[in-house]
């Protein structure tokens, strides 16, 4: 019985990528009101982060999608001093990346560019490259919305191919259609100048 949570959260994550946002929340809600934290640390080490952490990573990016920014900024903060508070570092890079992601997406660069720092220096610090290659896309593709449209588009592709890789494919193409979009940005930029 205390793996149907997980269960939930699993197909909240599965909807989610599916375009479900509204069964994905259903799940992932569900998930987060039954879910017992084990009193050991060892079911962390069995999924490599900790469920709580993973469920709010995706319950806001659900709920950006969803149309509610402000809930979405506060849970993905809330997730990210969740983890710092666990002391999990994978757990915390969890939170970081789905933090960077929700204020990317509400354009608070600032918040994107302090939850990317805090994600690159603790991806570095624990040696999870394929966290700090994910970190330098998100490090891109903020370059990239401030009109630093070359540096952007550089780090986006050193990123990438650090992310091929480490064969870690999980949102590739989201960094790749941002790094087509920057590039197509800097074609705009230099016809607006010929």
């Amino acid at each position: 019985s205390s793996d149907l949570p997980l269960g939930d959260r699993m197909i909240g994550v599965v909807l989610h990528y599916q375009g479900d946002q509204t069964g994905a929340r259903f799940h992932i809600e569900r998930m987060l009101d039954r879910y017992v934290a084990p009193v050991y640390r060892s079911r962390t080490i069995r999924f490599q982060v900790d469920q709580l952490v993973a469920a709010r990573a995706f319950l806001a990016r659900t709920l950006w999608l969803q149309g509610f920014a402000d809930q979405a900024m506060r849970t993905a903060r809330n997730n990210v001093d969740e983890a710092r508070a666990i002391g999990h570092p994978l757990s915390l890079c969890y939170a970081l990346e789905a933090a960077s992601a929700v204020a990317l997406f509400a354009g608070d660069l600032t918040t994107a560019e302090r939850s990317m720092a805090t994600l690159l220096t603790a991806a570095e610090k624990y040696g999870f490259g394929a966290w700090h290659a994910w970190g330098g896309c998100f490090q891109g593709v903020l370059h990239v919305k401030r009109g630093e449209v070359v540096v952007g588009t550089r780090l986006l592709r050193t990123a990438l191919d650090e992310l091929r890789d480490a064969r870690f494919a999980a949102r590739y193409t989201q960094f790749l259609g941002a790094l087509a979009e920057g590039l197509d940005v800097g074609i705009e930029i230099r016809n607006a100048f010929d």
